[in-house]
C-alpha cells in the first residue's frame, strides 16, 4: 500500500509514525500541529499534485522501479514548505490507514487527502469564502483527473460494472463539509450560501440535530435551503434544485405544513424560472417534492401542486401536462380511494383533488364501485362520484354509449344510481349486442348499485337477457321490493316461459313472488301445488315444495291445514326456504340459508377443455363454495355433475369469487328432478348451522364462523377491518334454516353439537 512513498523516498509506518527524518520547523502546513511562520500557497499544491502526477506514470511504467533517484532528486529541489506538505499528508494519511484493502489507489487518496485539508485549513483561516470551495477543488481537480487517468483501474472497475458514482469534485466536497467543525456548518446552513453545503451533508447534519431532539432547528436549516432555490444567483439555483430530491423524505417527516411550503416555493421558481436548464432541475426538484406528497396522502399538498402546474402550463404551454404525466397523480387515485374506504370517510382535500383529474377519478370510481360488496362503501363512493360534478356523469354516459363492452360494463353500477334515466335509455339496446358474460356482469353491477329504480330497469331489458342469466335477473328483481314486477312473475309461475328458457326459471319466478309478498298470486300458486292426475300430482316435486314455501308466506293457514295431505316430507319441506336479509351490509344478498354438510360432497366440472375435480363442505340449492385444483376465472360459466351415494346430479353454474384453492359457484340451470335429488342430499347431509343474525354480514365484523353455544350470546364487534370479498351464495355456514311457522322443521340428522 506504501509503494508510493517509498519510491519517492519516504520511510512511511503503517501505524502512522514516519522514520529516518523529521519535519522541518517553522513550516505551517495542512494538517500540522506546529506554529506557522508562514502558510502553503496553491501554487505550492499544484506543485505536489503534478509531481504524484509524474511518480503515478513512473510506477505504471516498466522502468518505474529504476527511477526512485530521479524523483528523490526532485524532491530535494522542491521549496521546503511543499516537502513538509507532502510529509505532513504522508502521515496523516498513514494514521487513517487499515489492514483492509484499499477502496481507490494510495497515490489517488493522498492527493485527494491534500486538496481537501488545503481547502478546510483555507476556510477555517478565512482566506475562502464558502461559496469559492468547490471553485478551488475544481481548480486543483485538473491535477488530480491527470493522476487519475494514469491509474483509473477504480473507476474503469465501476463502470465496467455499470456502477454510476459522483464526481470526484462533489466527493471532495462531501468530505470537506465532514470535516467542518458544526459551529461553522450551522453558520453557513442558516445563511443565504446553504447551498454551497452538498445535500448529503445537510442530510448528516439535520438527521443528527434530530437524533439529538432538536426539531425546530432541523426544521429552520430545511427551510432555509429550500429558500435558496429562489436566489438571483444562478449556480445557486442549480445546486438547490441538485439537492432538494435528496431532502424530499425529510421535508415531509418533520412539520405538516413544511412539505406544502416547500412544494410552493419551488413551483412559483419553476413558473418564473428562465433559463431551460435551470427549468429542467428545478421541474425534477417538483417534481419529486410532488411525489412525496402523493406518498404521504398529503391531498393539500397535492391540491397546492396541481395549481402551481397549471401556473406552469400557463407560462409555457405544454410544460405543466409533462409535469402532471410525471408526478403521476392518475396512477395513485385508486390508492387514494381505498384509504378512504379504509377510514369509512372522505379524507380533507381528496374531492378537490380527485376535481383535478376527473376522468381518471371517475374510471376507477367506477370500477371500484363495480367490486364493492357492502352499504357503507357504496355510499362513500357514490360520494365521491357526485362530487365530480355533472362531468363524471358525462363520461360515464359516453362510455357506456361508445365504448367497448369490458368498459361500458364497468359503467353501469354507478350510472344506476348517478343516471338511471340514461341507463334505462342505453342500456336495452346495447344488452342485445353483448355476449353472456357482460349479461351477468350487468346484472351484478346493478344488484351492487342497490338503487330504487333497479326493479324497473331490470324489467326493460329482461327479454334481452341471455336465457341463463334471466334466473339472476329474477333474484334481484324479488330482492328490490317492487311490485311493479309482481304481473311478470305470475305469468312466469304459470307457466308462460321465455323461448329457450327451462322450467328453472318457475322457481326464482315464485321465488320472487314471495319475497314481494304478492298474495295475488295466492290462486296461481294454489293451483301448482293442489292439482293432481290420476294417481299422481300433476306438478313436479321440486316445483311443489318451492311453492308450498312460497304459499307459507303468503297464505300460511291454508299451508298449515293442506301440508298433512301434502305428500311432502318435513325435512325437505326445511331446505332451501327462501331469506330475506334486509338489515345485512351486504349488497349481495342471500338466496338461502347456508348448510355446514355433515361430509364433503364430491363434483365435478364437465363442460372444460381439462375438467377438474371440486369438493364443497359448505352450499346450499343456489351455489356453494369448494376446493379445486386449478384457478378458474370468474364468471367462467360451467357444467357440474354432483355424486353422492348412487346419486348423481348436474347443474349449470357461474364461476364467482375464485382463489388458488378455493372457487365460489352460483347454479343458473338445473332440470326440477335433478334439483329434488340435490334438495333430498342436502337433507341428508346438512349439520347444525350456527344462528346468526344479518348484522353479522358486516364489513366492520370479523368473517370466521363462531362456535355454536347454548345460549346464543352475541359478542360484542370487534375492530373494523378492511372491506371483505363481496358474498357469493354459499360460503361457510352461518345462519340455521329458518323454522317454517306452520309446519315443524325436521330435527336435524348430524350429531355434532
Amino acid at each position: 500500500m506504501w509503494a508510493a512513498a517509498a519510491t519517492a523516498g519516504l520511510s512511511v509506518d503503517v501505524k502512522g509514525t514516519t522514520a529516518g527524518a523529521s519535519p522541518p520547523s517553522g513550516v505551517y502546513v495542512p494538517g500540522s500541529s506546529s506554529g506557522a511562520t508562514f502558510t502553503i500557497q496553491q501554487e505550492d499544491i499544484r506543485g505536489v499534485l503534478q509531481m504524484l502526477v509524474q511518480l503515478g506514470k513512473s510506477s505504471a511504467s516498466p522502468a518505474g522501479a529504476e527511477q526512485p533517484a530521479m524523483f528523490q532528486q526532485r524532491l530535494t529541489t522542491m521549496p521546503m514548505r511543499a516537502q513538509t506538505l507532502l510529509y505532513n499528508a504522508l502521515a496523516g494519511l498513514a494514521a487513517q490507514a487499515t489492514t483492509d484493502q484499499p477502496d481507490q489507489p494510495m497515490l489517488l487518496k493522498l492527493a485527494q487527502h491534500i486538496a481537501i485539508r488545503f481547502a478546510l485549513e483555507s476556510y477555517e483561516r478565512g482566506e475562502v469564502r464558502v461559496n469559492a470551495v468547490k471553485q478551488m477543488f475544481e481548480s486543483l481537480n485538473q491535477e488530480i483527473d491527470a493522476l487519475r487517468r494514469v491509474i483509473g483501474a477504480h473507476e474503469d472497475r465501476l463502470s465496467s460494472a455499470g456502477v454510476k458514482y459522483e464526481s470526484h469534485v462533489q466527493l471532495m466536497t462531501q468530505f470537506f463539509w465532514e470535516e467542518v467543525t458544526e459551529e461553522k456548518k450551522k453558520e453557513v446552513l442558516l445563511t443565504g450560501e446553504a447551498w454551497c453545503v452538498p445535500s448529503r451533508n445537510v442530510r448528516q447534519y439535520v438527521e443528527e440535530l434530530r437524533k439529538r431532539g432538536e426539531k425546530d432547528a432541523a426544521v429552520k436549516v430545511l427551510r432555509n435551503y429550500v429558500n435558496c432555490i429562489a436566489l438571483e444567483d444562478p449556480e445557486a439555483r442549480r445546486e438547490t434544485a441538485l439537492g432538494l430530491p435528496d431532502l424530499a423524505d425529510l421535508l415531509m417527516g418533520e412539520v405538516a405544513d413544511l412539505l406544502l411550503e416547500s412544494i410552493e416555493i419551488v413551483g412559483k421558481q419553476l413558473a418564473a424560472e428562465e433559463k431551460p436548464e435551470l427549468q429542467t432541475l428545478i421541474g425534477a426538484a417538483f417534481v419529486r417534492l410532488s411525489q412525496a406528497a402523493a406518498s404521504l396522502h398529503s391531498f393539500p399538498a397535492m391540491i397546492k401542486s396541481l395549481d402551481l402546474v397549471e401556473e406552469v402550463e400557463k407560462a409555457r404551454p405544454g410544460a405543466g401536462q409533462n409535469l402532471f404525466s410525471r408526478i403521476g397523480v392518475e396512477n395513485r387515485i385508486p390508492e387514494f380511494i381505498e384509504e378512504g374506504l379504509r377510514e369509512e370517510s372522505i379524507p380533507e382535500g381528496l374531492s378537490e383533488l380527485l376535481k383535478r383529474a376527473p376522468r381518471p377519478a371517475i374510471e376507477h370510481l367506477a370500477v371500484r364501485f363495480s367490486r364493492a360488496g357492502f352499504r357503507e362503501d357504496v355510499e362513500l363512493l357514490l360520494r365521491m362520484a357526485r362530487d365530480l360534478g355533472e362531468s363524471g356523469a358525462a363520461f360515464l354516459r359516453d362510455v357506456l354509449r361508445a365504448g367497448p363492452p369490458p368498459q361500458a360494463v364497468e359503467t353501469v353500477g354507478l350510472l344506476a344510481r348517478l343516471d338511471p334515466e340514461a341507463l334505462e335509455v342505453w342500456l336495452p339496446p346495447k344488452i342485445g349486442e353483448w355476449q353472456r358474460s357482460f349479461h351477468d356482469r350487468v346484472i351484478r353491477q346493478i344488484a351492487a348499485a342497490d338503487s330504487a329504480h333497479r326493479c324497473r330497469l331490470l324489467l326493460i331489458m329482461f327479454d334481452q337477457l341471455d336465457p341463463l342469466v334471466k334466473t339472476l335477473a329474477l333474484d334481484e328483481i324479488g330482492l328490490s321490493g317492487d311490485a311493479a314486477a309482481v304481473p311478470l312473475l305470475m305469468d312466469l309461475a304459470g307457466g308462460n316461459l321465455p323461448p329457450e328458457c327451462s322450467p328453472y326459471l318457475r322457481i326464482k319466478a315464485i321465488e320472487g313472488l314471495s319475497r314481494l309478498r304478492a298474495t295475488d298470486a295466492v290462486p296461481i300458486l294454489r293451483k301448482i301445488v293442489e292439482t293432481r292426475q290420476m294417481f299422481r300430482w300433476s306438478s313436479p316435486a321440486e316445483l311443489r315444495i318451492v311453492t308450498l314455501q312460497a304459499l307459507d308466506k303468503l297464505d300460511p293457514d291454508f299451508v298449515k291445514n293442506f301440508f298433512p295431505r301434502s305428500g311432502i316430507e318435513a325435512g325437505e319441506f326445511a331446505i332451501a326456504t327462501p331469506l330475506e336479509e334486509p338489515m345485512s351490509s351486504c349488497l349481495r344478498q342471500r338466496r338461502y340459508a347456508r348448510l355446514k354438510l355433515s361430509r364433503p360432497l364430491p363434483l365435478v366440472t364437465t363442460n372444460l377443455r381439462e375438467n377438474q375435480k371440486l369438493e364443497t363442505t359448505s352450499m346450499n340449492l343456489g351455489g356453494g363454495i369448494a376446493t379445486c385444483e386449478r384457478y378458474l376465472t370468474p364468471g367462467t360459466l360451467i357444467q357440474i355433475k354432483f355424486s353422492s351415494a348412487m346419486k348423481s346430479m348436474k347443474a349449470t353454474a357461474f364461476v364467482r369469487d375464485s382463489r388458488s384453492q378455493m372457487m365460489g359457484f352460483e347454479i343458473v340451470d338445473m332440470d326440477l328432478e335433478e334439483r329434488y335429488k340435490l334438495r333430498r342430499v342436502l337433507a341428508d347431509l346438512a349439520g347444525v348451522t350456527p344462528p346468526t343474525s344479518p348484522k353479522s354480514r358486516s364489513r366492520r365484523r370479523d368473517r370466521a364462523v363462531a362456535k355454536v353455544q347454548s345460549p346464543v350470546v352475541e359478542p360484542p364487534p370487534p375492530p373494523p377491518i378492511p372491506p371483505a370479498v363481496p358474498a357469493v351464495p354459499a360460503v361457510p355456514a352461518v345462519p340455521a334454516v329458518p323454522a317454517v311457522s306452520s309446519v315443524p322443521a325436521a330435527p336435524p340428522k348430524s350429531k355434532e353439537p
